[in-house]
This record gives structure tokens, C-alpha cells and sequence, in this order.
């Protein structure tokens, strides 16, 4: 796999983790995943995957009552992450 598709899945990973109602912010996901050690991902990364997946349909943004935007899985994310497996 190339780094770019590494981070997709991990991003779709800590999306499916976190679930439909939760969500994640792309700086809560990079932070984790560099925890986990992966290789220095960065927030743009996060939030460009985060946006990839809004494009396929895999994910949604949401706006929290503060403003902070979040991503959430779908049903269709949800679904791809568990052919994948």
C-alpha cells in the first residue's frame, strides 16, 4: 500500500471505531494514530482523507453546537470497512 492509502485506512478505522453518532475531528485522529505509531500523520493528512471519504460517501462532516467539525462514518463506510476485513 502507498501512504496515502495507509492513512485512508487508518482514518476510516478510528471513523468506524468511533461510530455513526460520535465522530472524530482530523486532529483527534492523527493524534491517535501517531500514538499507535504510525509515521508522523499529520492533521491535513487526516483531513484530507476525512474528505475523500465525505466524496465516496463513506463519511459525513458534522458541526458540533461549538462549531468544531467532525466526521462521521456511514452506512456505506461502514459497509466497505467490513468487506475489507
Amino acid at each position: 500500500m502507498t501512504r496515502e492509502q495507509d492513512i485512508r485506512d487508518e482514518v476510516l478505522t478510528q471513523l468506524h471505531t468511533a461510530g455513526i453518532e460520535i465522530g472524530k475531528t482530523p486532529e483527534q485522529i492523527a493524534r491517535v494514530a501517531n500514538r499507535a505509531g504510525f509515521d508522523a500523520m499529520t492533521d491535513s493528512a487526516a483531513r484530507a482523507a476525512c474528505l475523500f471519504f465525505v466524496d465516496r460517501g463513506h463519511a459525513a462532516a458534522m458541526t458540533t453546537a461549538a462549531g468544531v467539525v467532525r466526521y462521521r462514518i456511514t452506512a456505506a463506510g461502514i459497509l466497505a470497512k467490513e468487506q475489507e476485513a
